[in-house]
């Protein structure tokens, strides 16, 4: 059995990821800061939690053994019309812990194409759905 560690795994593209991954037999260890959180949203799913925060990979990369493919979903953003400023926080998180979690240990491989291709590499479905302008006829 293939076992994936996957960043982000409370947001929008991780958890629906996670559950995908766990519905086709993969092994999901994902790394979430708030595991109470992650209980509720993947109630029912087959995942480890590991808990921790790009802003220390150091704490959660021992996890990160024995794992066959990084899924890397997770980023710092902040809506613009909050306001402050946010680059330190960016900058810690979407790029040095970037660069930290990539020299984890865990393979990497560096997908080239376009979002079909990635889409197919993430093991959905051949074809992408199909989408809907709420304004067509």
């Amino acid at each position: 059995m293939k076992t994936a560690f996957v960043t982000g795994s409370t947001g929008l593209l991780g958890s629906n990821l996670v559950r995908l991954l766990a519905s086709r037999g993969v092994r999901v260890k994902a790394l979430v800061r708030s595991p109470e959180k992650a209980r509720k949203l993947l109630a029912g799913v087959p995942v480890e939690l590991i808990e921790g925060d790009l802003g220390n990979v150091e704490s959660f990369a021992p996890a990160m053994r024995d794992t066959d493919v990084l899924f890397h979903t997770a980023a710092y953003f902040r809506d613009s019309y909050k306001g402050g400023s946010h680059a330190a926080g960016l900058m810690r998180i979407n790029v040095e812990g970037t660069r930290a979690l990539l020299g984890g240990g865990v393979p990497v491989r560096r997908a080239e194409g376009g979002a079909h291709q990635l889409h197919r590499r993430a093991g959905a479905p051949p074809e992408p759905p199909a989408h809907r302008r709420d304004d067509a006829a």
